[in-house]
């Protein structure tokens, strides 16, 4: 068992104002796990850039993804994913 808690990070362009996408994702994630994750928004410079990651491992990329933006679904599913990377810890 390890002491580390799940870390999820958001990455947002800055030049495109992903801000509001990224701010939504964290505001899920912060009312559904509080202080049970390592929750960080980080700009980017990188034009076009959201990305969502679970302790580097990539969940999302809306540039692979077909430039689209994440909808509840996305979220739910990550909920989930974070869920069991705190059975497993």
């Amino acid at each position: 068992m390890t002491d580390a808690i799940p870390r999820l990070e958001i990455l947002t362009c800055v030049e495109w104002e992903y801000f509001p996408q990224a701010a939504w994702i964290a505001t899920e994630m912060f009312i559904e796990f509080r202080s049970q994750i390592a929750l960080a928004l980080t700009p980017s410079h990188q034009s076009g850039q959201l990305e969502v990651r679970l302790n580097g491992t990539t969940l999302f990329d809306r540039q692979a993804e077909g430039d689209v933006f994440p909808d509840l679904d996305n979220v739910n599913a990550w909920k989930q994913t974070i869920r069991n990377a705190l059975h497993s810890s």
